[in-house]
């Protein structure tokens, strides 16, 4: 008898497994917002989504930045310290100036579609930053000569580059409008209790323009 009755609570335990739902489609995407962008406990991220791509311990908002500007503008590893402040600035900006909200559209135990109403920074564009670089620029040129080498010009326009960066940092400020963004998921076939986003290429590329991360 008691075995027959062990066989049953099993066979149950194997439904209720089986029919593990995701986590509300809300505080997924709040969970997955706040870790992509806010670097808030983005290994959690695994317990709710399948991911492909990988979440490490230690890969922190101003790591992550002082890696990206490095690649960005070309800076070698003696600017690691002005890099770090810079992205600490950076993450204080996002943290403090920016927000968003979650509206679930659709949501069944299959499938869920949300919209998010972000307020993200102002950014400016490439050739804009280019325009300031160059006018910070234009009153060192006179210092420089034929006895300038190219390593020393290199150091003129990173430095230079940093100060703007500093700048614009300091004087960034927060979109005028909202930026819609959507998030498709689907209940993952696999791994019971996960969502696997949908349109995860259009929504993170379009989720860092909101924030302009």
């Amino acid at each position: 008898m008691k075995k027959a009755q062990l066989g049953i609570v099993i066979s149950l335990l194997f439904v209720l497994v089986g029919c593990k739902k995701p986590v509300a489609a809300k505080d997924a995407t709040t969970e997955l917002v706040n870790g992509i962008i806010y670097g808030k406990d983005p290994k959690k991220l695994k317990e709710s989504f399948v991911l492909d791509w990988e979440v490490a311990d230690d890969d922190t908002q101003p790591k992550r930045l002082v890696r990206e500007l490095k690649e960005r503008f070309e800076f070698g590893e003696e600017y690691d310290a002005q890099l770090a402040l810079l992205s600490e600035r950076l993450v204080s900006n996002l943290n403090q100036m920016t927000s968003f909200e979650v509206t679930v559209i659709e949501e069944t135990a299959k499938i869920a579609k949300v919209e998010l109403a972000v307020i993200g920074l102002e950014e400016l564009d490439d050739q804009q930053l280019s325009g300031m670089i160059e006018s910070q620029l234009e009153p060192e040129l006179a210092d420089i000569t034929a006895e300038t080498s190219e390593a020393q010009i290199d150091q003129l326009v990173n430095e230079i580059s940093i100060k703007t960066l500093f700048l614009l940092a300091e004087n960034q400020e927060t979109k005028g409008d909202v930026t819609k963004v959507t998030l498709d998921l689907i209940a993952a076939r696999d791994e019971r209790g996960k969502w696997v986003i949908q349109n995860k290429d259009r929504f993170i590329r379009d989720l860092m323009t909101a924030f302009s991360y």
